[in-house]
């Protein structure tokens, strides 16, 4: 064997065995995906699937590198990285589970909303084992890192959900894409309001289903949304006071398509 040979196979060896240095962070592959089929208007954004149903291609290589990543490299990652990982690839991975089927009117089509729902579909594998959406959202986001703010970024192809935002999670700006992502949803009058004059707090069912989450991290739910729905001082105050009763509203489950759109 000569000598050229021996060295490429020892570069391909030392890459191979240390593949956290070849993971691209800045996620520049997915971004493209993302800028050419999210469409953001105001506080929503739509999806055109059908775009991405005619050439999966590059959906499909960068979900093969979400696969191909193993646990031990993942946890030698920062958290930031870690965290970033786990929502591109569940918000990957959902627009996947929505194209094997495409075109669909609801996730729910793929199934009930517990029973056989689409979140605890084994269609893909994570560390090397068969995994399923909510693996990734309850065993690894919600229960490792304990942020509430991972409502506003995990998007479950539904209308009512929080938007896909049309560029990756990377962890120097996940701070800040935490922030704007969470500010955009409560300031959206659509999926939370409220209305001073009849001292009338509506919310996205979000609140109701991860209540827990929120009076975990802010005492309660209207002492969490109360500083992020406005800047008024005296609004804040009348938000936040426990009082004041939450009505949830109906969830919209119908798919975040371009076609849908209104």
């Amino acid at each position: 064997m000569g000598l050229f040979i021996r060295s490429v196979l020892l570069i391909i060896a030392i890459v191979g065995s240390h593949s956290s240095f070849a993971y691209d962070h800045s996620y520049k592959s997915y971004n493209e995906i993302l800028k050419q089929v999210v469409v953001v208007e105001g506080h929503q954004s739509f999806v055109d699937y059908a775009k991405l149903k005619s050439d999966t291609s590059s959906l499909d290589d960068f979900i093969e590198g979400i696969e191909y990543i193993g646990k031990t490299e993942f946890d030698a990652w920062s958290r930031e990285q870690q965290i970033a990982f786990l929502i591109n690839a569940y918000n990957a991975l959902t627009i996947k589970l929505i194209l094997t089927e495409y075109p669909v009117d609801s996730i729910k089509d793929y199934g009930g909303f517990i029973v056989n729902s689409p979140w605890h579909r084994n269609f893909f594998t994570l560390f090397g084992k068969d995994s399923t959406l909510n693996i990734i959202e309850h065993d690894f986001l919600r229960k490792q890192y304990k942020e509430p703010r991972l409502h506003f970024v995990l998007v479950c192809a539904s209308r009512s959900c929080p938007p896909l935002i049309n560029e990756a999670y990377v962890a120097d700006k996940l701070e800040q894409q935490f922030t704007d992502a969470t500010t955009n949803f409560l300031r959206d009058t659509e999926r939370n309001r409220f209305d001073a004059a009849n001292d009338k707090l509506e919310l996205s069912k979000i609140f109701k289903w991860y209540k827990k989450d929120f009076i975990t991290s802010a005492g309660s739910v209207n002492a969490y949304v109360a500083p992020l729905m406005t800047d008024d001082a005296a609004l804040r105050t009348l938000i936040a006071n426990k009082e004041t009763k939450i009505k949830f509203l109906e969830y919209d489950w119908s798919l975040n398509d371009t076609k849908q759109k209104i």
